[in-house]
């Protein structure tokens, strides 16, 4: 008996749950492209700056008179230009979560809200859109 009220209640539950509409998978999906295209030029260029200032490290390293300050500067600046990459990166998943939430109902925002708070619930937004909604990069 608990159990045929369990299912009549998931049922229930399935049938009044929000989803989203064609018009909305298709628009979270155009900005989620959109935004990878963005983020690919960005994450290149900053990947050639790393990648450069790696190269004039392992140079120094491998001179037959390294300089010490020349290696802590290439360092210091390696150590900048990766964390510009980290922060690039995380301000564009951001970006992007804020742009998907946009383009949902109070009702829709409801439903992730409410699987959000599940035990175990993936704490990635764009992720559980795609989980509970069915779409897809």
């Amino acid at each position: 008996m608990k159990f045929a009220l369990m299912l009549m209640t998931a049922g229930l539950w399935a049938q009044n749950t929000p989803s989203l509409t064609d018009s909305q998978k298709q628009a979270i999906q155009q900005k989620i492209r959109a935004l990878e295209s963005d983020n690919k030029v960005q994450a290149e260029k900053l990947s050639v700056k790393v990648a450069a200032i790696a190269k004039d490290l392992d140079r120094n390293l491998l001179s037959a008179t390294p300089d010490e300050k020349v290696s802590q500067k290439l360092s210091a600046d390696f150590a900048a230009a990766v964390d510009d990459m980290v922060n690039a990166a995380v301000e564009a998943k951001l970006t992007m979560v804020g742009e998907i939430v946009k383009l949902l109902t109070p009702e829709q925002k409801a439903v992730l809200l409410a699987d959000l708070e599940k035990p175990g619930a993936n704490p990635d937004l764009a992720e559980l859109v795609g989980t509970v909604f069915g779409t897809s990069k």
